[in-house]
């Protein structure tokens, strides 16, 4: 005797490898289509993460600016006697001045321990132009 099952749609008893019912005629095998779906939305998922994943941002181009107060720090940190100690956040900063010659002018409020720990405030003040370190007025004891 054949194993029997229940129909999809109408609930009729049909041979269990019977592809369509004899009764109603509906298709008894959805497995296969309900795999496509689900391949083609993982598909989906995959393509629409790869679209809008952020990619790591490049540092850009450092300006002209930047690059002079950089050189003015690295200044003030060679000319310090505890260079560690050297906080150039404790104040707010002034943007470089633009000179009319070319090149910066760029002063620089920084905080500094000396050997006790104690914090002094002090400013150095640097012209750069083309690159180069020009001047620079080292901050006073």
């Amino acid at each position: 005797m054949a194993k029997m099952k229940n129909c999809k749609s109408c609930q009729a008893e049909i041979p269990a490898d019977a592809s369509k019912c004899q009764y109603c005629g509906s298709f008894q095998r959805a497995g296969c289509l309900m795999a496509v779906v689900l391949i083609l939305c993982a598909f989906l998922v995959i393509v629409w993460y790869v679209l809008h994943r952020e990619s790591p941002k490049k540092p850009g181009p450092q300006s002209a600016a930047s690059r002079a107060e950089s050189m003015c720090e690295q200044a003030v940190r060679k000319a310090a006697s505890h260079p560690a100690s050297i906080d150039f956040s404790e104040f707010g900063r002034q943007p470089p001045t633009k000179m009319r010659g070319g090149g910066y002018l760029v002063r620089l409020d920084f905080a500094e321990k000396d050997s006790l720990g104690d914090k002094i405030a002090k400013d150095a003040i640097c012209t750069v132009k083309d690159g180069k370190l020009l001047s620079f007025k080292k901050p006073k004891p």
